[in-house]
């Protein structure tokens, strides 16, 4: 009996001591599964957090003050934010070129496209492009005429109802003026058109349009633009341009003709540097500033929420108001530079 009690024990103790030992080997096992598993979500969730998007940006010209001034702003943001790296092109203010870009772009894979476009109706292919590619448009500065993309920027009728609203309170009666369009058929440059008609032409019937011409929004093509002018009419009061650069190529024009004193009235559209510099020395009356920063912010703004999964269609534009600068306020301009 005590023998086969003591191998009893003996057994028992075996199977205890086994047990025990297999409970050990298990829990341990399942403490290493349970750190491996950890570990690999974390892995994960930093890889996820770690997501770098490839940004295409087209620009419409970097021949243009202002579209360079919206370029290096959103280049500063790329350099500083880390959820996104850009690929440049330039448009160099040519339909065709832009949407062979987006088409690169597309080829390249990347998540999203900003598109500062060469024209309103110009930019629909290279939308519908993306659209079909499955990547997001932010257009900036200009819109499309199409649907399938969000919108950053002002609303360039508005610039136009600015400088008609300006040129009505300092052009003298029976003033003669000439206006410097924007490249034809793009939809900024009929957009100031009209904003300009509506609030200047169409409310004073005493102001006379001596001439109308494009400068192609270059400072050196409206220079000879305005010296033409010049030669052509003895007398004139005011000079609208739709945008700066054009606005100071004039500028340096009737400054060549001794003639500054004669004009009133000299308007162009963005505020850059140099037109505030002309508006603190009062060579020009008015700028329309249309803040490439703001636009830039508002583009940062959006590109987030797509980052974020917000599908573009559930977006909202975000439109930058315009703000007028004149010699009682440059000073405020000129301290952003």
């Amino acid at each position: 009996m005590k023998t086969r009690k003591r191998v009893m024990a003996l057994l028992f103790a075996v199977v205890i001591f086994a047990g025990i030992f297999s409970g050990c080997s298990s829990s341990e096992n399942e403490g290493a599964n349970q750190s491996e598993a950890e570990t690999a979500d974390e892995t994960a969730n930093e890889e996820k957090a770690g997501d770098t998007w490839l940004v295409g940006y087209s620009n419409l010209s970097d021949a243009d003050e202002f579209n360079v001034q919206t370029k290096n702003f959103f280049m500063a943001a790329d350099e500083q934010d880390d959820r996104f790296e850009a690929i440049y092109a330039d448009a160099a203010n040519d339909v065709a070129k832009q949407i062979e870009q987006v088409e690169n772009f597309i080829t390249q894979g990347v998540d999203a496209i900003i598109l500062l476009p060469v024209d309103y109706d110009g930019a629909v292919p290279a939308v519908e492009a993306a659209n079909s590619a499955g990547i997001p448009v932010i257009c900036v500065g200009i819109e499309a005429n199409c649907d399938g993309f969000v919108y950053a920027g002002t609303s360039h009728k508005e610039a136009g109802m600015q400088q008609g609203e300006y040129a009505c309170e300092y052009l003298p009666e029976n003033a003669q003026i000439v206006y410097m369009s924007g490249t034809p058929g793009m939809y900024h440059s009929t957009q100031r058109w009209e904003g300009f008609k509506e609030t200047c032409l169409d409310k004073r019937d005493d102001i006379t349009v001596l001439a109308e011409q494009t400068g192609n929004y270059l400072r050196d093509e409206a220079m000879v633009v305005m010296e033409d002018w010049l030669q052509a009419y003895d007398h004139i009061d005011g000079v609208v341009c739709a945008n700066d650069a054009m606005a100071l190529g004039a500028i340096e024009a009737v400054k060549a003709a001794g003639r500054m004193d004669e004009i009133s009235f000299i308007s162009g559209v963005d505020a850059t540097e140099d037109a505030c510099n002309a508006i603190k020395n009062n060579e020009m009356t008015h700028s329309a500033f249309q803040s490439a920063q703001k636009n830039v912010d508002a583009c940062i703004e959006l590109l987030g929420a797509l980052m974020d999964g917000t599908p573009v269609d559930e977006l909202e534009d975000i439109i930058v108001p315009y703000e007028a600068v004149t010699i009682e306020n440059v000073e405020e301009y000129l301290a952003l530079y």
